[in-house]
């Protein structure tokens, strides 16, 4: 692979690439993809998503949270990397899950 963080000589490090895309399809259309350099993750059920969203936000676990947690949940398809940027956003803003999905979502 190539581009502009390659030009500086003292340039070093790693490139991490997230896709829905499948390994075969990658080694298909870019040039010295190797399937073998690929993690596969899938995505957390829904209930492991909604722990992963209470700790991830600091926020308790009552009746309205709940719901609003499985709907944040559908929303995102249980993505890992989706879930940390919403809980991230929660919590580096402090607003509740329903701010949240009716600011990015409405």
């Amino acid at each position: 692979m190539s581009g502009p963080w390659k030009r500086k000589v003292t340039a070093s490090g790693n490139i991490l690439i997230t896709t829905r895309r499948k390994p075969k399809v990658m080694s298909e259309t870019i040039r010295g993809f190797k399937e073998s350099q690929c993690l596969q993750l899938g995505c957390f059920n829904p209930e492991d998503s909604k722990e992963f969203i209470y700790k991830g936000t600091g926020l308790d676990c009552d009746e309205k949270a709940s719901t609003e947690a499985a709907c944040l949940v559908a929303t995102l398809g249980g993505l890992p990397l989706a879930l940390e940027q919403a809980c991230a956003y929660i919590r580096n803003l402090s607003c509740s899950l329903s701010d949240y999905l009716e600011k990015v979502f409405s």
